[in-house]
């Protein structure tokens, strides 16, 4: 538990009580309210908003502290989506790197600008679109462009793909050697229909780092 310190700073407090150790932090009564809270707030800016918040006064008075909108919120297509018992997919937005990034949803127009200089920047001038279908190694969704890593996590492990694209995006190899990047559960076990080993080997050698490292 964190507790405030008379002139300024924080003190970090162990909580003996095993009982309150195992208790959830809020009430249902205080949940109630920060949900109300957050559709008030919501309901003013007519958007999702990031909100953040706190109870002061022994937990009895709930305080808003500041509030913005939820900028990397977009939709997702429900195509992308996974029943529960199907085995799940990782998808990677590229279009959201370490130096260049844009979080905002496409739209038609600008779908087909970032395909084309997505395709020239990575060697591939003469493929002008991307298919709609997220069972392919690269397509375009309705809103964003993605990569269906799991395809990928078939023949290389995370510490390779990390390691491989710390040179073209630092963002992108720390997100492969995190725990949450788990092969197991994400590597694909059948190639899907239309891919096989001799179209994916060749989108791979289109990259720039393999065409660095031929010449």
């Amino acid at each position: 538990r964190l507790n405030l310190v008379e002139g300024g700073g924080v003190t970090t407090n162990a909580i003996d009580d095993e009982d309150r150790q195992n208790a959830c932090s809020l009430s249902e009564e205080q949940l109630k309210e920060l949900v109300r809270l957050t559709c008030i707030v919501e309901e003013e800016y007519g958007m999702p908003m990031d909100v953040e918040w706190a109870y002061t006064d022994s937990d009895t008075h709930l305080v808003l502290l500041q509030s913005r909108p939820i900028t990397t919120l977009f939709s997702i297509d429900s195509k992308m989506m996974t029943e529960p018992t199907e085995k799940r997919v990782l998808y990677y937005d590229f279009n959201i790197a370490s130096e260049a990034t844009t979080t905002t949803p496409f739209r038609h127009m600008d779908m087909a600008l970032y395909c084309r200089m997505s395709n020239a920047i990575g060697g591939m001038p003469q493929i002008t679109s991307w298919p709609a279908d997220p069972n392919m190694p690269m397509f375009n969704a309705s809103t964003r462009q993605y990569v269906n890593m799991s395809i990928f996590l078939k023949y290389m492990s995370t510490d390779h793909c990390s390691k491989e694209s710390m040179l073209l995006d630092p963002y992108l190899s720390s997100l492969f050697a995190s725990k949450d990047c788990d092969r197991g559960k994400y590597r694909m076990k059948k190639l899907p229909k239309g891919v096989n080993m001799k179209n994916l080997w060749w989108l791979f050698r289109q990259f720039p780092l393999m065409q660095y490292l031929r010449s």
